[in-house]
C-alpha cells in the first residue's frame, strides 16, 4: 500500500502531464524508506505476501492517477460509487463460495469502516483535485502516524526507537515539501 503514492508520483508526468522536481522525488523516495523502516520487511518464507502488497499498491497507484484524472470531471462521489458498484459486480460471483454472514454485533463496525472509508476516500479525491499528485504523495505516509498513534491508544503497542525513527522520517519529508512548495508558491 506504501507503493501507490510512490507508483502515481512516479506515472504521473508520464500519464497527467505534471512536472516533478528534484525536490519532490527526493521527499517520495525519503517518504518510501521511512515506510520501508517501519514495515521492517523480511524477505524470508512469507514473499508470497509480500508480492501481493507490492502489486496492491502499483494497483492502487493506478487507481490514484485515474482518480486524479476523472477529480476534475465530477464529484468525488461519483468516482468512488462507480468503482464501488464495478467491484461488486466483479466480486459477487465469489460469494456462494467465500462469503461469511458477519455477526450482528459487527453491524456497526461495519457501518462505521463504510462511513470512515467514503470519508478518507473523499478527502483524498479532494486532495487530488486541487493539488498534483506527486505533491500530495508524501502526505500518504502520514497515515502511519495515525496508525501508530491509534495503536498505542486502543491496543497499548508502544512503539519502539526503530517506529520512531520512521515516522520521523515520514513527517519529515512531507512537511519537508509542504514548507518548499508553500515558500515556491508565495514567491511567484
Amino acid at each position: 500500500m506504501y507503493l501507490s503514492f510512490d507508483c502515481s508520483s512516479s506515472l504521473s508526468p508520464l500519464i497527467l502531464g505534471e512536472k516533478i522536481g528534484l525536490h519532490r522525488w527526493g521527499a517520495v523516495v525519503v517518504g518510501f524508506l521511512g515506510a520501508v523502516i517501519l514495515l521492517r520487511p523480511v524477505f524470508s518464507g512469507e514473499s508470497f505476501g509480500y508480492i501481493i502488497a507490492f502489486s496492491s499498491g502499483i494497483c492502487v497507484g493506478f487507481f490514484y492517477i485515474t482518480s486524479r484524472k476523472l477529480a476534475h470531471e465530477g464529484a468525488p462521489f461519483s468516482t468512488i460509487v462507480y468503482p464501488a458498484y464495478i467491484g461488486l459486480i466483479i466480486l459477487s460471483p465469489l460469494i456462494p463460495f467465500k462469503w461469511t454472514a458477519p455477526r450482528p454485533q459487527d453491524v456497526w463496525l461495519i457501518i462505521g469502516f463504510v462511513i470512515l472509508t467514503s470519508i478518507a476516500q473523499t478527502m483524498v479525491l479532494s486532495a487530488f483535485r486541487f493539488g498534483q499528485a506527486s505533491l500530495i504523495a508524501p502526505f500518504h505516509y502520514m497515515h502511519i502516524v495515525g496508525a501508530t498513534f491509534f495503536g498505542y491508544l486502543f491496543f497499548s503497542e508502544f512503539p519502539d526507537l526503530i517506529t520512531w525513527i520512521g515516522v520521523t522520517v515520514v513527517v519529515g519529508s512531507g512537511l519537508y515539501i509542504a514548507v518548499r512548495e508553500n515558500k515556491f508558491q508565495a514567491e511567484k
